[in-house]
């Protein structure tokens, strides 16, 4: 596992203390419904609804753009690089690099609507041919998949863990809001937390930052002991707002590949 920087993390916390929050209502576990109609499968298409250019530069490296030809946004794609055929030792490895745009903190902000490309840059080695780019597998907001099982169980996997990442964030404002913790006990008990599931360290296979969700939770509660500990209850109550729509996000993602999740109601206090 490797560990990234917690201002790094910091860069993408919440900005919430400037927004009012909304009234808490109790837990009501729910099926989350699907937002689309039965999708096509990849088979029904003559040709795959995206477009993938590799752009080549020999001083500012490759890159890669893919376009999304289908009609609902692309949240989800596996990119695959292709080693340079000599094999030396240094050079690009063969790998599948996993992409969500379900997930605000990874290399894709969101989705990719129907007609738009994202660009992003490719390793380069001077003197060398580059790697090939490509894409391997990708998944539609409708559940619309490509490529093979294995790559697409990857996504699946990630979300699912992305998911109880933020149930994690959810439980502990949840227990703190209920049991009227201070800024010192949340900041304690969150810290304990992020411990006991190795927070900050990154899942490779999955391209994936191991409990974020509630290392962004536990910042911003350290800052608001800092800043105005007064005020903490409204901040947790603000996070927590903002945690299950986010959750809600992912699990409808995760729905409309696998069938529907059980979740709970957005903004609620168990």
């Amino acid at each position: 596992m490797h560990h990234l920087p917690r201002a790094l993390i910091l860069a993408i916390s919440l900005s919430v203390a400037i927004h009012a929050p909304s009234q808490a209502v109790p837990c009501k576990s729910q099926k989350i419904p699907p937002k689309y109609p039965p999708h096509p499968s990849a088979k029904d298409f003559t040709t795959p609804p995206f477009h993938v250019e590799v752009e080549r530069d020999g001083k500012n490296g490759t890159r890669f753009i893919l376009t999304n030809e289908y009609r609902v946004p692309l949240t989800a794609y596996v990119e695959e690089i292709t080693p340079v055929p000599d094999g030396q030792e240094g050079g690009v490895e063969h790998v599948f690099y996993l992409v969500d745009g379900l997930d605000p903190s990874g290399d894709l902000m969101s989705p990719i609507p129907f007609g738009l490309s994202t660009i992003r840059g490719i390793s380069h080695n001077a003197g060398r041919a580059d790697a090939q780019p490509g894409v391997a597998a990708l998944v539609w907001e409708d559940g619309l998949t490509i490529g093979p099982d294995n790559l697409v169980q990857r996504i699946v996997a990630r979300r699912r863990l992305s998911s109880e990442y933020h149930q994690h964030a959810i439980d502990l404002l949840q227990t703190g809001l209920k049991e009227g913790w201070d800024a010192n006990r949340y900041v304690s008990e969150g810290t304990a937390r992020e411990e006991k599931w190795h927070a900050m360290s990154v899942n490779r296979e999955l391209n994936l930052i191991v409990e974020s969700p509630l290392q962004i939770v536990v910042d911003n509660l350290e800052r608001m002991r800092r800043e105005n500990p007064g005020n903490t209850e409204r901040m947790a109550k603000m996070l927590l707002e903002e945690q299950f729509k986010q959750k809600e996000i992912i699990d409808a993602g995760l729905a409309a590949m696998v069938g529907p999740q059980t979740g709970t109601s957005a903004g609620c206090i168990q």
